[in-house]
């Protein structure tokens, strides 16, 4: 196929290309450990680590707990998205092919969340929205008592004009206001 090039970051060789066409062809089956080597565990520490962690982080999950209990290994099938396969984190694979194996895998996780996580989560978010808006009418009461301008609607640009104008005149008549009441000080 051509001349292999040796790269220390991680580009596929041509025979790692050859290796991927001849799986191809065969079943559209690739094994990514017969085509990627492996880490070096000095050089690479630091992304070994993060890739684990990563790994970890999926495992830390409701729906991975429950894969593990309702499918067997012996039962599980490799690259099926209903048998979603923990990714091999000692892989010299890029970066985003890396991103990409670790979020297909939780994806697929999901489909065994209980289905009552849904629905707490559900209400989590109703709860949070409803919290924030109990929040945003506390400051709104807060800023019309201080007598300030509220307006919490979107506007186009004269309308902004309009209110930066109106704005400005109520801040000129309070400043005039204090110096009227100065001036009687003064007498």
């Amino acid at each position: 196929m051509g001349i292999t090039s040796n790269t220390s970051h991680g580009c596929r060789t041509d025979t790692k290309k050859a290796a991927i066409k001849s799986r191809s062809d065969s079943k559209n089956k690739i094994n990514l450990h017969s085509v990627f080597q492996k880490l070096d565990k000095m050089k690479d520490a630091r992304r070994i680590s993060q890739r684990r962690k990563a790994i970890e982080y999926g495992k830390n999950t409701a729906g991975y707990e429950a894969y593990v209990q309702q499918v067997p290994k012996s039962q599980r099938r490799q690259r099926c998205m209903k048998h979603p396969m923990t990714p091999d984190h000692t892989l010299d694979i890029p970066t985003k092919r890396w991103q990409g194996l670790v979020k297909a895998w939780r994806k697929a996780l999901h489909q065994y969340d209980p289905p009552d996580l849904a629905k707490a989560m559900e209400a989590e978010a109703i709860a949070e929205k409803s919290l924030e808006r109990t929040v945003k009418d506390k400051e709104l009461a807060t800023a019309q008592a201080e007598g300030l301008l509220v307006d919490l609607q979107p506007r186009s640009d004269d309308v902004l004009q309009k209110w930066e104008e109106a704005r400005q005149q109520q801040q000129d008549e309070f400043d005039h206001a204090d110096l009227d009441d100065s001036d009687d000080e003064l007498l």
